[in-house]
């Protein structure tokens, strides 16, 4: 297969609340304006297990991965973001009420994978100004489990 290398037009943001608890969603509410989203690629840790018996080469098993704490994810500054952000919250506190997750899906319009992943999200602070520059902010997303690639899911206009 020949490499083709991406770029990131046409990247999607998506989030859903789960129906069903403990069920991913099929449908994903697009989130407009994302510029910049986190890495999600964690170092697996390795925990040392040599022994005395161990003569050359220190020895390792697999540990935890650290997805980092709450991720940032950027945005403009704009009414549109408070209304969306205010939504986004509101839904995950009404889900984690009747003990439903909230999910988060990065898309990419040339892959036939998704990364999905569960997530909490904070509520939307001020993220800073300065002189002659583009009010921007960040929005942030603790992630809580389920992260992964997934068959990818199709955007529709108008969700």
């Amino acid at each position: 297969m020949a490499r083709i290398d991406l770029s990131t037009i046409g990247m999607r943001l998506g989030y859903a609340v789960e129906t069903t608890a403990g069920t991913k969603p099929e449908a994903f509410t697009w989130l407009k304006g994302a510029k910049s989203l986190p890495e999600m690629n964690s170092e697996p840790e390795t925990i040392e297990s040599t022994t005395f018996d161990e003569l050359q080469f220190r020895t390792y098993i697999d540990g935890l991965q650290d997805t980092g704490g709450a991720l940032a994810i950027g945005f403009n500054m704009t009414e549109d973001l408070l209304t969306t952000w205010d939504k986004v919250y509101s839904d995950y506190s009404t889900a984690k009420a009747d003990n439903k997750s909230t999910w988060f899906v990065f898309w990419h319009p040339a892959l036939s994978k998704s990364f999905f992943f569960r997530g909490n999200p904070s509520q939307l602070g001020w993220g800073g100004a300065e002189v002659n520059a583009l009010l921007e902010t960040n929005v942030y997303v603790t992630p809580v489990g389920d992260i992964g690639w997934q068959t990818a899911i199709e955007p529709t206009e108008g969700n």
